[in-house]
């Protein structure tokens, strides 16, 4: 019987470790890394704006509607 309360405890470790220095920190790494993306695509598109490379959204004729 010791190996197995040995064995469940280290399972159990293991997982605590994986959970807390894989999981957790790669959700928040990938929210982190979505919202900079988020942020440098709307730092393009209004550089694209400030150059007049881009029409306002106002100024699109809608076609498809």
């Amino acid at each position: 019987m010791s190996v197995l309360a040995a064995t469940s405890g280290t399972t159990y470790t293991i997982w605590l470790i994986v959970l807390w220095f894989i999981l957790i920190p790669g959700f928040a790494g990938a929210a982190i890394f979505y919202a900079l993306a988020q942020v440098a695509g709307e730092r393009a598109e209004n550089q694209a704006y400030a150059r007049g490379q881009r029409q306002d959204d106002a100024d699109v004729v809608v076609t498809d509607a």
